[in-house]
């Protein structure tokens, strides 16, 4: 046991060095490095050397820490959950709170391009909107029943959603904007585990309620011989990504969901944004 990777290679992997020396050089990601410009994102660069604990003994391979393990997978989701289009934006947060669920990673990805404006909604705004998405078109009634909320609150929101553009009349009720939300917006969360996958499988699976994508991530010597954890999760619609000391890869992909919950339009207003109409748009379709 020691720190950092053991092996005979001269040169220390990329993701220890110093500042101003990490690599990224597989082909999905210098597409990444074409979108921005040739620089690579600011999690990637290392500000300082990084120790990473992991057993290089045979017998017992593995990394000591989680947050060791997450700082592999961290350097290479893009290119890990990388989408087919192959031209997207891509932001990870590391525990980043969503209700009362703290993923490991919270991947957001978006198209490059599209015209949205980042809005800090509140969760019972966004409810309303999750709400009204699912219905297509509903009465403010049926709103206030929904949430559990008093007809007259519900509908002050109303009228504040209507006047940022995001929502319209419709057939005597309510309904979101057509393209209010991007197209392209997709929420991947993942689960960091050493050893216990039926845990991170139940945590994983908590994560559907505002994911697309639900992951576990574990050390490859952990799960990728465990065929009994990879048909559970395979049941559940959970993928499994396998961490080495350097790398990661999908070895079983996610069932894609579509949960349009309010955590799910909070995350993606927040960090990819929602459109907002032109003034003369919006006046057409204010509440008479």
């Amino acid at each position: 046991m020691g720190a950092g990777p053991a092996g005979s290679r001269s040169s220390r992997p990329w993701w220890s060095r110093p500042a101003g020396s990490a690599r990224w050089s597989a082909d999905s990601d210098i597409d990444h490095l074409e979108e921005t410009g040739g620089v690579a994102p600011a999690w990637l660069e290392a500000t300082a050397p990084v120790t990473m604990g992991y057993y290089s003994a045979v017998s017992n391979p593995g990394f000591r820490l989680e947050r060791d393990l997450v700082t592999v997978l961290r350097s290479r989701s893009v290119g890990v959950l990388e989408s087919r289009s192959r031209r997207a934006t891509y932001q990870i947060f590391s525990e980043r709170q969503v209700g009362m669920c703290i993923p490991d990673l919270l991947v957001v990805r978006s198209k490059p391009g599209e015209d949205y404006i980042p809005l800090r909604l509140s969760y019972f705004d966004c409810a309303l909107i999750a709400t009204a998405l699912k219905a297509g078109s509903i009465t403010v009634a049926d709103l206030a029943a929904s949430t559990y909320s008093r007809p007259e609150q519900v509908g002050k929101r109303i009228i504040r959603l209507v006047k940022l553009g995001l929502m319209c009349e419709r057939s005597g009720g309510v309904r979101v904007r057509a393209n209010t939300l991007p197209t392209g917006a997709y929420v991947v969360a993942v689960e960091v585990k050493l050893t216990r996958w039926r845990k991170a499988l139940r945590q994983a699976s908590d994560y559907l309620r505002f994911a697309n994508e639900a992951y576990v991530a574990l050390p490859a010597s952990v799960i990728g011989p465990n065929a009994t954890a990879l048909a559970t999760c395979a049941d559940a619609g959970v993928g499994v990504i396998t961490v080495d000391e350097v790398d990661a890869r999908v070895v079983l992909s996610a069932k894609a969901h579509n949960p349009r919950s309010a955590e799910w339009v909070r995350i993606v207003s927040n960090f990819v944004g929602l459109r907002q109409p032109s003034a003369a748009s919006k006046a057409s379709h204010q509440p008479r």
